[in-house]
């Protein structure tokens, strides 16, 4: 098992005096490795970095450059989204900056996340296949939510908040476009070029 080391709390982000931080797990010894970018869940309303703190410093070991971050998450009358997918590609963005002092290859990176998380990871993975400085080899969707109108529906049963109508702000009604378009499932759907969806690997159902 590999030595590691590992940097927390760096500011990838401020808003203002908001600050986002992220925790970065990476070998000790020198090579180049792939990256793995783990994002959490929370139904967009709640959730921390640390709750990858046994995972990240795993995955490092194993031989993964590893990241787990802090996004911006609903409030009551402020919606995430889609402050929340650009907070994801901040700090994709952060993580490929420091790439040669992490040794990751920019070509192999993975986004893995759960719940909401796999709902980020995953819109934010159809939307990188054309990013030049780096490449989504493969996304991995734990219980995620993927299809955001199904998803309310469900909820509606079984929660007593509305979690994807706080994400996006306004209700399915208002907006039914915004909310397909939020959708990975929608977006998939809606390319006009072939897509490769072999690099998706889903576990559990949102």
């Amino acid at each position: 098992m590999m030595i590691i080391k590992e940097e927390k709390n760096m500011v990838f982000k401020e808003m203002g005096k908001e600050r986002l931080k992220a925790d970065v797990y990476f070998p000790a010894e020198k090579g180049k490795y792939p990256g793995v970018i783990l994002i959490h869940g929370g139904a967009w309303l709640q959730g921390y970095k640390e709750m990858y703190s046994e995972w990240a410093p795993y995955l490092a070991k194993q031989g993964y450059v590893t990241m787990a971050f802090d996004y911006r998450l609903s409030t009551p009358g402020i919606a995430a989204y889609p402050q929340a997918v650009h907070d994801v590609n901040s700090a994709i963005q952060f993580f490929v900056r420091h790439a040669e002092e992490w040794q990751i290859d920019r070509d192999n990176i993975v986004l893995i996340g759960d719940s909401a998380g796999a709902h980020l990871a995953t819109h934010t993975a159809i939307d990188s296949q054309s990013e030049p400085s780096y490449h989504i080899a493969s996304t991995i969707g734990i219980y995620g939510v993927y299809d955001l109108p199904a998803w309310q529906r469900h909820t509606k049963l079984v929660r007593d908040n509305d979690p994807v109508h706080q994400f996006l702000g306004v209700s399915f009604d208002e907006k039914p476009e915004l909310y397909k378009s939020a959708s990975p499932y929608s977006k998939i759907k809606e390319l006009k070029e072939p897509f490769d969806t072999s690099f998706f690997y889903y576990m559990g159902g949102g």
